[in-house]
């Protein structure tokens, strides 16, 4: 039992018979050694299939959560927009009321103090506007710039994985071209000149 080259399938059996005709049937279907070098081989492939399927999640992962947050700023920037909307809006009420102040009462004094309050009212009123759009520029400018690294990172991800890939793959194929030529030789030496 031990030149079977799967011992530990062998533990899995209970009887003796069930033993021999398993191997019985591995001999007759020509499994041997190399095969388990194959086996190996394959679920190597298997665990760097299954590392390397997560990163297009991650990549999908990462562009949604950009475009919720693309789509915040958006949000914002229609907030803003109404809001700046409704602030001319009422500079232009406030505008009108001073207009019909002044034509209808006329002192210089009064047009004046109007006229400062109108300035005022307007300057505070568009300068939290001001800062909230260049705050929300700067988050966008920063979204974009993560955006792009994580695109930068997965290219180089999905580009190192198939560099690593298409060295496993021809190191096999040089494996197996270097053994095979090797084994028809000691083949061909243990039929022809033993005998």
């Amino acid at each position: 039992m031990s030149a079977f080259p799967f011992p530990k399938l062998l533990a899995f059996l209970e009887s003796e018979a069930d033993k021999v005709e398993f191997m019985k049937v591995c001999a007759e279907a020509g499994i041997g050694p190399a095969d388990m070098e194959l086996a190996k081989l394959l679920l190597a492939f298997q665990l760097y299939k299954a590392f390397y399927a997560r990163i297009p999640r991650e990549i999908k992962g990462v562009h949604k959560a950009a475009l919720e947050e693309f789509r915040g700023f958006r949000d914002e920037f229609k907030f803003l927009a109404d809001r700046t909307a409704s602030d001319a809006v009422k500079i232009e009420e406030w505008a009108g009321q001073i207009r019909a102040t002044i034509a209808a009462i006329q002192p210089k004094a009064v047009a004046e103090a109007l006229h400062k309050r109108l300035v005022e009212e307007t300057l505070a009123s568009i300068g939290g506007t001001v800062q909230a759009l260049a705050a929300a520029y700067d988050r966008i400018d920063k979204a974009t710039a993560k955006l792009n690294a994580a695109s930068a990172c997965a290219e180089a991800g999905i580009y190192q994985w198939q560099v690593i890939s298409l060295r496993r793959v021809w190191a096999s194929a040089f494996i197996v071209c270097a053994v095979l030529p090797c084994f028809v030789i000691l083949l061909v030496w243990f039929v022809f000149i033993k005998h």
